[in-house]
């Protein structure tokens, strides 16, 4: 078989290789070449359909000559064992019994013989036309026979490359609004025009993506991002798609698995990149946190603090876990870079973590005045230890396992409770939107003063900086893994599909080459079959008139023994019949007597199965009377049971009725009294309108409610419906205080628990 065509060398051919060749082949350089990839389609498309063809065409052409060759073996069978009878007949004295047996095998051997003859014909004419379809498929294999189909699968791949288009053109719109809008909502937008960029514009569209996420996403990111890789599922993967082509070639399988193994190198590096990154942001982090102890430590007593200020070590109102997230992500690939998140204020707050850590050891170790007694050491220690404590210990957690990626610095919620962290990120989201970006914005330092007085727990400005860095970071560095794990399912689907299709064409060369082999066989056969088929045809003429001459004597006398064997028949079928008859007689006889002994016997077994089965029908009635009884007994008790637990419920609900009994004096005139709202209204203004006024609120007087605010803060965030959003309204306080017998079940609750 040609590996040319009308359309010159064959494409496939060329593909394996320079697979074959190149040791630095790569797929996906496949989409790359050429000017249309819809040309390519098209080529694999009527390439396959062609094999196709070929290969049906193959398997029909054997199967006819598989049962050619069946025909003619027993043909030859038959007749080897039909001159070997005759033969032998004509060596022997034949009797006229033997030469009617004789005379019908050669009967039937004669009519066998016709209808073999007739098969073999049909299968020649067959074969023939089959052998023409095969040789017209193969000189109409020029593309224009597909250029209807081709046509059709061209424009259905038109159509789809055109959707993907709109789509990622949309798609690219909704990614610059949104990242248009992530800016404006990111912390460095509201320190207004005078705070400048220090990350670039390169860098930003990360920690801006981070700010607009709500707490619920903030607390699942949080809990966890850690990715569990299994090498050994791919591998096994990658060899399932392999056996699906177990006729391709080994050489291509062992390139296809050392390249699946690279690939797969090179995501382990990706990986321990990240790792590595999430390292430096924890030792950050550490840092961070120990220099907010003795910010905080020395805001608390200014009259110990001594000394220059430490300087910004990482610039303007830039912290050190703001620098270590922009770092990682800068470092990211394929395009997702992010900006580190720039801010405005006193960057004197937080200075350079490690020289912030050494002075809180320091400030620890510092001995005391002369004199002081061991009541001295707890008080004037007290504040300085408490923040070398800090340091310390959070340098020890910074020199723990590197193995886990910084995961200890990111675990559970950064050191505070899970209630805390929804708070802080809920109040932080909505004073973001609140202040709007703009000149008149707020500062970061600011913004945090507003949240600390919105928390509970005494937070200090530092340590909600320093929280909203871990906050970004823990954002960051999950987001960061989260691409690495989609990209490399991403090449893995793809490096599977390129191979697949590889494996595919090798696999179709095989088959190709596999038909020109039994091609070459067919002809090499039916060479031979020819030339065998005209030596039978000569020595079957000579034995059909053999035949013929047989045939005439033995017609002749299996007419006189047939009707000799008639005569006989008829008189032995006779004497039969006068024997079946007499037999018949006596059975029925037989029969009629053993029918009246079993209905006698039958009577007295039914009567006998009477008399046990009315025993055993009492027995079961009593047995089922004591068990009428006993189920009786038992309802009776668990009736007692429910009405006893119906009178401690009733008990129960009575005690609660009388806590809930309204606190309310019997006041006559108090109950007919005018009200404070009716008595302040002026009798001749009611006068003056068509309608009765009405006594209500305003606008302005439901907005100053306490309770309204919290209500409104917390539907925006979807969390009224929620047992703490609903705790926190209960608990928030009216502009007047409320009757105590107005107030629902939760606000009774709200104000046991204060």
């Amino acid at each position: 078989m040609s590996r040319t065509s009308n359309r010159g060398p064959r494409a496939d051919i060329a593909l394996l290789r320079k697979l074959k060749a190149d040791p630095n082949f790569s797929p996906a350089s496949l989409l790359n070449t050429g000017p249309n990839i819809l040309e390519k389609a098209n080529k694999l498309k009527g390439f396959v359909e062609y094999q196709r063809g070929k290969l049906g065409a193959s398997a029909a052409k054997t199967e006819w000559l598989l049962a050619y060759q069946q025909l003619q073996g027993d043909q030859d069978d038959a007749e080897r064992e039909l001159t070997t009878c005759l033969q032998q007949l004509a060596g022997q004295p034949v009797s006229d019994h033997v030469r009617e047996m004789v005379e019908s095998a050669l009967v039937a051997l004669y009519d066998d013989a016709e209808k073999c003859r007739a098969e073999r014909h049909d299968l020649r004419s067959q074969i023939k036309e089959l052998s023409s379809a095969h040789a017209s498929l193969n000189a109409h294999s020029n593309p224009s026979g597909f250029s209807k189909e081709t046509s059709v699968i061209k424009a259905e791949v038109s159509a789809a490359a055109e959707e993907l288009e709109a789509s990622l053109a949309s798609l690219a719109e909704q990614a610059a609004a949104l990242n248009l809008e992530l800016k404006e909502s990111w912390p460095s937008a509201l320190a207004g025009p005078q705070s400048g960029s220090v990350g670039g514009d390169s860098t930003g569209g990360g920690l801006a993506a981070v700010a607009a996420s709500s707490a619920s996403d903030s607390v699942a990111q949080l809990a966890g991002y850690s990715y569990s890789y299994s090498r050994s599922d791919d591998c096994a993967e990658l060899e399932r798609m392999l056996a699906r082509f177990p006729l391709a070639s080994s050489d291509i399988k062992d390139r296809i698995r050392e390249v699946f193994a690279a690939l797969q190198e090179k995501f382990l590096e990706r990986v321990e990149t990240w790792h590595l990154e999430s390292e430096q942001a924890a030792r950050d982090l550490a840092v961070a946190t120990a220099a907010t102890a003795v910010v905080s430590t020395s805001c608390s007593n200014p009259q110990r603090r001594k000394g220059p200020a430490t300087s910004n070590s990482t610039g303007p109102g830039k912290t050190v876990i703001a620098t270590a997230a922009g770092r990682t992500g800068q470092s990211a690939g394929g395009g997702d870079a992010t900006r580190a998140a720039p801010g405005r204020g006193r960057a004197g707050a937080v200075a350079n973590g490690r020289g912030a850590a050494a002075a809180a050891v320091a400030a620890a170790a510092r001995p005391l005045p002369d004199g002081a007694a061991a009541g001295d050491v707890r008080i004037v220690g007290r504040e300085e230890g408490a923040a070398a404590k800090t340091a310390a210990g959070t340098a020890g957690v910074a020199g723990s396992s590197s193995s886990s990626g910084g995961g200890w610095a990111f675990a559970g919620y950064g050191g505070w409770s899970a209630e805390e962290h929804s708070a802080f990120v809920r109040h932080r989201d909505r004073l973001m939107k609140e202040c709007g970006p703009g000149a008149k914005s707020l500062s970061r330092e600011a913004l945090m003063a507003r949240i600390a007085t919105l928390l509970p727990g005494g937070r200090t400005v530092p340590q909600l900086i320093a929280h909203d860095d871990w906050t970004t970071a823990t954002r960051l560095l999950s987001r960061k893994r989260r691409d690495l794990n989609e990209a490399w399912d991403r090449e893995r689907r793809q490096f599977l599909e390129d191979s697949a299709s590889f494996l595919q064409e090798s696999q179709t060369l095989f088959f190709a080459q596999a038909e020109e082999a039994a091609n070459r066989l067919v002809a090499e056969l039916q060479r031979v079959r020819a030339r065998d088929e005209l030596e039978e045809l000569r020595a079957e003429k000579a034995r059909e008139d053999e035949v013929a001459t047989a045939e005439r004597a033995a017609r002749e006398a299996a007419e006189a023994e047939t009707r000799l064997l008639e005569e006989a028949r008829e008189r032995r079928e006779r004497a039969a019949k006068k024997e079946m008859v007499a037999a018949y007689r006596a059975e029925l006889e037989r029969q009629q007597a053993a029918q009246q002994a079993a209905a006698a016997e039958a009577d007295r077994l039914a009567a006998l199965a009477a008399e046990q089965q009315a025993e055993y029908n009492r027995q079961r009635v009593e047995v089922r009377q004591a068990e009428y009884v006993a189920r009786q007994e038992q309802a009776r008790e668990r009736q007692a049971v429910v009405e006893a637990e119906m009178l401690a419920r009733e008990a129960r609900l009575a005690r609660l009725r009388a806590l809930v009994a309204p606190e309310v004096e019997a006041d006559p005139k108090r109950l007919l009294a005018p009200t404070a709202a009716s008595a302040a209204v002026d009798p001749d203004k009611d006068a003056e309108g068509a309608f009765h006024p009405v006594n209500g609120f305003t606008t302005d007087q439901v907005v100053k409610d306490q309770r309204f605010k919290v209500f409104e803060a917390l539907a925006v965030l979807g969390l009224h419906e929620t047992t703490y959003g609903r705790q926190a309204i209960a608990a928030a306080q009216p502009a007047r205080p409320t009757r105590p017998d107005n107030f629902t079940t939760e606000q009774r609750e709200a104000m046991v628990r204060r």
